[in-house]
């Protein structure tokens, strides 16, 4: 029931979003400049997040390790494709990471607050990233907004040493694979930004970079909070009020949203072919929990 009621409140957060994306630009100029894509782009933005998914996956098998339990990289490539399925495109309440931790709890006995801790932390470890990289852009596109003070992006800034800090406090078990982890995290968000970049690219944009990958950051950030299906309508409202805040074209602000939840749902089903193959020889060596 619970799981049903979540799903229930995501499809309306959906529709609600949808509605009032829909009130405020003209979708089918949206959907020209959406069709009217580079497919050669489109390509080059597919491999972009694929390999920004790969590292994704690195990251996370990293903090599994720190709590004892060693999957060989090319089943927790597997299995966090089959989370992505599960958060974007599965009906119900429990969403991948459930699903992972239901999975190694059950095959591995890795337990549950072990299991949650770890993905959790990855999760923040994520979100320091791009919390950087937008601060970073934000310095830089202070000029266009002459009435943001300055100074609250340098307390921002200055805000970072002590998310860290927290971190540490909160997390000591990975206090060692912070600097790696980190590192990994950027290189995720740079593969994220160069996706974008090949879609504004593909759009026919040949300026105006920085305003839209700040969207984008502020995007997925935004698509955390767990109100609609897949991020679909939130991850376009952003795109929508960014681009009105700094003075952008809103229907190729939305279409270059569209196109990368479109990506997304093409990677996840990647994830439902290797769920569909899955069969008990592929747990044999493919992991282990240390005592």
């Amino acid at each position: 029931m619970n799981q049903r009621l979540k799903f229930i409140i995501k499809v309306a957060g959906t529709v609600l979003a949808l509605y009032l994306l829909l009130r405020q630009i003209d979708f089918s100029a949206s959907l020209k400049h959406l069709t009217s894509t580079n497919p050669i782009f489109l390509l080059l933005a597919l491999i972009a997040f694929n390999a920004s998914q790969v590292i994704s996956s690195v990251r996370l098998n990293n903090f599994f390790g720190r709590i004892g339990t060693y999957l060989s990289v090319n089943f927790n490539l597997k299995l966090y494709y089959i989370g992505m399925f599960y958060n974007l495109l599965l009906p119900g309440g429990i969403g991948g990471d459930g699903y992972k931790a239901y999975l190694l709890n059950s095959k591995f006995g890795t337990s549950f607050p072990s299991l949650v801790r770890a993905m959790v932390a990855d999760r923040i470890n994520g979100l320091m990233a791009i919390y950087l990289l937008v601060i970073t852009m934000s310095l830089s596109l202070m000029p266009r907004l002459p009435d943001h003070p300055s100074w609250i992006n340098w307390l921002l800034l200055l805000a970072l040493p002590f998310g860290i800090y927290l971190y540490y406090r909160i997390f000591p078990s990975f206090r060692s694979i912070l600097p790696a982890t980190f590192g990994l995290s950027l290189s995720i968000q740079v593969l994220q930004m160069a996706c974008v970049v090949a879609l504004i690219y593909g759009l026919g944009i040949h300026q105006e970079y920085l305003p839209y990958l700040a969207i984008f950051l502020v995007s997925s950030v935004a698509t955390i909070i767990p109100i609609t299906v897949g991020g679909l309508g939130l991850r376009e409202l952003v795109f929508l009020y960014g681009a009105q805040l700094f003075g952008l074209n809103q229907e190729i602000s939305v279409a270059i949203s569209m196109l990368f939840f479109l990506i997304t749902v093409l990677s996840s089903l990647i994830g439902l072919a290797i769920h569909y193959s899955l069969n008990e020889r592929h747990w044999k060596g493919e992991g282990r929990q240390l005592p």
